[in-house]
């Protein structure tokens, strides 16, 4: 079974170059390559001899020894955040972002973005081990709805969560 958690998240930064260079990732070669890019130097030939040697001078240069390293150093995570299959919209200085991530959303992430001075407020569902919620700048509401009925649910959420994703719909369809 698919743990698959969709993701809306909405950025703000005053500054517009920022916030289009973190669309332009997004819709491109990833949002963290964009904003914190990988040092080519640390992207090695597993199969080289000198592997070795090249980790090691790598640890001195950069402070880690790969790309893996990297990833979970700077970005929190080892996958980065693109528009495969989902989609982006600018309206003034507020992007909208819908992705997906498996079993968590990124909250590493979004630390980091809040570090390059983006306001970051994401909505995440999980289904199918029946929780959601919002982060916004650092606080989650997380909320596990596994065992509850649409009506509990409905409750228990924000509106406007059940509204992005609908949530408590999916639910009565689910036991109807």
């Amino acid at each position: 079974m698919s743990h698959k958690v969709t993701n809306i998240v909405k950025l703000q930064h005053s500054d517009a170059v920022l916030l289009s260079k973190a669309v332009a990732g997004f819709n491109g070669s990833g949002l963290l390559r964009a904003l914190m890019p990988i040092p080519s130097e640390l992207v090695l030939d597993i199969e080289s001899d000198t592997v070795d040697c090249l980790r090691e001078a790598n640890r001195i240069a950069f402070g880690y020894s790969d790309a893996y390293e990297f990833c979970i150093g700077e970005w929190g995570c080892t996958r980065d955040i693109d528009s495969t299959f989902l989609k982006s919209e600018v309206v003034g200085d507020t992007a909208v972002l819908e992705f997906d991530t498996v079993e968590i959303a990124p909250f590493a992430v979004y630390d980091r973005l809040v570090e390059f001075g983006f306001d970051v407020v994401a909505y995440y569902w999980e289904p199918s081990l029946g929780y959601c919620g919002i982060w916004d700048n650092g606080l989650d509401d997380f909320v596990d709805i596994s065992h509850y009925s649409s009506e509990v649910v409905k409750n228990l959420i924000d509106p406007e969560l059940d509204s992005m994703f609908g949530i408590t719909k999916s639910i009565e369809e689910q036991f109807a």
